[in-house]
């Protein structure tokens, strides 16, 4: 049985305010629906308002968000000097025998003492092609790679994801290489 449009309390309250905010053009631009709208939420939205075409407008909010002013610019390098840090600090934590999501953790709480408000930190282990959530109760090997993913918001809302490569061993002739061939 579908469910209509006017049951769903907060979603209901939105379109019906950007239905009457649209001057009655007939469109309504929004970003990126099809990925962040909830299963079912654009075709309730089309049932309730047919007459009415949904645009996706990433293209121009992108454009938009594009333009930097000197006070965002100086927010992200002290942002990147943050990430930064939080590298190093799992870098002094990540140890053979150490507890992977100690070390992850050591990072994220570095991140959040300074104001970023809210990321996650992610890895791939060991030649895994997909970066996971850090596996509670694991510890590192003394062969392992690890590809550390951070992603998180600072202070004021801008996101920065930064991933290292970190390794207790030299690394593997091919990846070694590959690594110097392509320095930062």
């Amino acid at each position: 049985m579908a469910v209509a449009i006017g049951s769903l309390d907060a979603f209901a309250r939105a379109a019906k305010i950007a239905v009457d905010l649209s001057g009655g053009s007939k469109k309504l631009g929004v970003e990126h629906y099809a990925q962040t709208w909830s299963q079912g939420e654009a075709e309730m939205f089309q049932a309730e308002y047919a007459d009415y075409e949904l645009v996706d407008i990433w293209r121009e909010v992108d454009g938009i968000r594009a333009v930097k002013s000197p006070f965002e610019l100086s927010e992200i390098k002290i942002l990147g000097e943050q990430m930064t840090s939080a590298m190093e600090s799992f870098a002094r934590v990540a140890k053979p025998g150490e507890l992977i999501w100690k070390a992850t953790a050591t990072a994220e709480e570095f991140l959040k003492a300074q104001g970023c408000s809210w990321g996650r930190a992610k890895m791939s282990l060991n030649h895994k092609p997909a970066t996971i959530l850090p596996p509670f109760g694991q510890r590192f090997m003394p062969d392992d790679i690890v590809l550390l993913e951070i992603d998180y918001s600072g202070a004021f809302g801008h996101w920065y994801e930064m991933t290292c490569l970190f390794s207790f061993k030299p690394l593997p002739a091919p990846m070694g290489e590959g690594i110097r061939r392509h320095p930062q």
